[in-house]
Protein backbone atom coordinates (compact mmCIF):
# COMPACT_ATOMS: atom_id res chain seq x y z
CA UNK A 1 0.00 0.00 0.00
CA UNK A 2 2.95 2.20 0.83
CA UNK A 3 4.68 1.20 -2.09
CA UNK A 4 1.55 2.11 -4.56
CA UNK A 5 1.60 5.73 -3.06
CA UNK A 6 4.88 6.23 -3.21
CA UNK A 7 4.85 5.49 -6.47
CA UNK A 8 1.65 7.89 -7.45
CA UNK A 9 3.48 10.74 -5.56
CA UNK A 10 6.04 10.02 -8.11
CA UNK A 11 4.10 10.23 -10.75
CA UNK A 12 1.57 12.83 -9.52
CA UNK A 13 5.16 15.36 -8.94
CA UNK A 14 6.17 14.77 -12.86
CA UNK A 15 2.87 15.23 -13.68
CA UNK A 16 2.40 18.30 -11.92
CA UNK A 17 5.51 20.04 -12.70
CA UNK A 18 5.26 18.67 -16.76
CA UNK A 19 1.80 20.96 -16.14
CA UNK A 20 3.15 24.13 -14.55
CA UNK A 21 6.56 24.00 -16.54
CA UNK A 22 4.42 24.05 -19.53
CA UNK A 23 2.30 27.15 -17.71
CA UNK A 24 5.34 28.68 -17.18
CA UNK A 25 7.54 28.42 -20.32
CA UNK A 26 7.51 31.61 -22.99
CA UNK A 27 7.73 29.82 -26.07
CA UNK A 28 10.83 31.14 -28.33
CA UNK A 29 8.41 32.72 -30.87
CA UNK A 30 6.86 35.15 -28.03
CA UNK A 31 10.15 36.18 -26.33
CA UNK A 32 11.20 39.88 -26.43
CA UNK A 33 14.51 40.84 -27.17
CA UNK A 34 17.12 40.90 -24.71
CA UNK A 35 15.10 39.40 -22.15
CA UNK A 36 16.07 36.30 -20.24
CA UNK A 37 14.10 33.20 -20.55
CA UNK A 38 14.45 30.01 -18.69
CA UNK A 39 14.57 26.90 -20.91
CA UNK A 40 11.53 24.44 -20.40
CA UNK A 41 13.62 21.65 -18.54
CA UNK A 42 14.81 24.10 -16.07
CA UNK A 43 11.27 25.11 -15.20
CA UNK A 44 10.46 21.08 -15.05
CA UNK A 45 13.56 21.15 -12.28
CA UNK A 46 12.65 23.67 -10.17
CA UNK A 47 9.01 22.64 -9.94
CA UNK A 48 10.10 18.58 -9.37
CA UNK A 49 13.08 20.45 -6.41
CA UNK A 50 9.76 21.28 -4.65
CA UNK A 51 6.98 18.92 -5.43
CA UNK A 52 8.77 15.59 -4.82
CA UNK A 53 9.27 16.50 -1.25
CA UNK A 54 5.57 17.74 -0.92
CA UNK A 55 4.28 14.56 -2.05
CA UNK A 56 6.32 12.57 -0.45
CA UNK A 57 6.93 14.16 3.06
CA UNK A 58 3.47 15.79 3.13
CA UNK A 59 0.92 13.95 0.45
CA UNK A 60 1.82 10.24 1.35
CA UNK A 61 1.31 10.88 4.91
CA UNK A 62 -1.70 12.67 4.93
CA UNK A 63 -3.18 10.20 2.27
CA UNK A 64 -2.37 7.17 4.64
CA UNK A 65 -3.93 8.78 7.41
CA UNK A 66 -7.19 10.01 5.43
CA UNK A 67 -7.45 6.45 3.85
CA UNK A 68 -7.19 4.47 7.33
CA UNK A 69 -9.85 6.70 9.15
CA UNK A 70 -12.21 8.05 6.02
CA UNK A 71 -14.31 5.76 4.43
CA UNK A 72 -16.77 7.95 2.11
CA UNK A 73 -15.48 9.43 -0.85
CA UNK A 74 -16.76 12.91 -1.07
CA UNK A 75 -15.19 13.34 2.89
CA UNK A 76 -12.10 11.82 1.23
CA UNK A 77 -12.01 14.27 -1.66
CA UNK A 78 -12.39 17.23 0.62
CA UNK A 79 -9.82 16.46 3.27
CA UNK A 80 -7.42 15.24 0.44
CA UNK A 81 -7.89 19.09 -0.55
CA UNK A 82 -7.52 20.53 2.58
CA UNK A 83 -4.47 18.61 3.48
CA UNK A 84 -2.98 19.96 -0.19
CA UNK A 85 -3.85 23.56 0.95
CA UNK A 86 -2.05 23.08 3.92
CA UNK A 87 1.13 21.27 2.13
CA UNK A 88 1.22 23.82 -0.44
CA UNK A 89 1.35 26.55 1.83
CA UNK A 90 3.76 24.94 4.32
CA UNK A 91 6.17 23.89 1.85
CA UNK A 92 6.49 27.76 0.65
CA UNK A 93 6.59 28.63 4.22
CA UNK A 94 9.18 26.02 5.16
CA UNK A 95 11.72 27.17 1.67
CA UNK A 96 11.20 30.89 1.81
CA UNK A 97 10.94 30.94 5.68
CA UNK A 98 7.98 33.68 4.87
CA UNK A 99 4.46 33.73 6.39
CA UNK A 100 1.93 35.89 4.84
CA UNK A 101 -1.50 36.56 3.09
CA UNK A 102 0.20 36.16 -0.53
CA UNK A 103 1.41 32.51 0.41
CA UNK A 104 -2.15 31.36 0.29
CA UNK A 105 -2.24 31.07 -3.17
CA UNK A 106 0.12 28.15 -2.94
CA UNK A 107 -2.55 26.50 -0.88
CA UNK A 108 -4.66 26.61 -3.63
CA UNK A 109 -1.77 25.41 -6.01
CA UNK A 110 -1.53 22.65 -3.23
CA UNK A 111 -5.20 21.81 -3.65
CA UNK A 112 -4.54 21.49 -7.36
CA UNK A 113 -1.60 18.91 -6.93
CA UNK A 114 -3.54 16.60 -3.78
CA UNK A 115 -6.60 16.00 -6.56
CA UNK A 116 -4.04 15.16 -9.24
CA UNK A 117 -2.70 12.40 -6.25
CA UNK A 118 -6.40 11.81 -5.33
CA UNK A 119 -7.67 10.67 -8.78
CA UNK A 120 -4.36 8.91 -9.42
CA UNK A 121 -4.49 7.34 -6.42
CA UNK A 122 -8.24 6.08 -7.95
CA UNK A 123 -6.80 5.16 -11.41
CA UNK A 124 -4.29 2.84 -9.70
CA UNK A 125 -6.91 1.34 -6.98
CA UNK A 126 -9.26 0.65 -10.10
CA UNK A 127 -6.19 -0.99 -12.05
CA UNK A 128 -5.11 -3.03 -9.22
CA UNK A 129 -9.03 -4.38 -9.12
CA UNK A 130 -9.13 -4.99 -12.69
CA UNK A 131 -5.92 -6.87 -12.53
CA UNK A 132 -6.89 -9.24 -9.52
CA UNK A 133 -9.98 -9.66 -10.43
CA UNK A 134 -8.85 -11.50 -13.97
CA UNK A 135 -5.67 -13.37 -12.69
Amino acid sequence: MLKRRIIVALLSAMIFSLTLAYISYTPIAEREANAWYDSFGAFIQIYLLFSVPAYLLGGVPISLYIDKYIEKGLMKLFLYLAGGFLVGVATIAISFLTVGLEILKYGVVGSFASLLFFVLMMLAKQIKENFTEEV
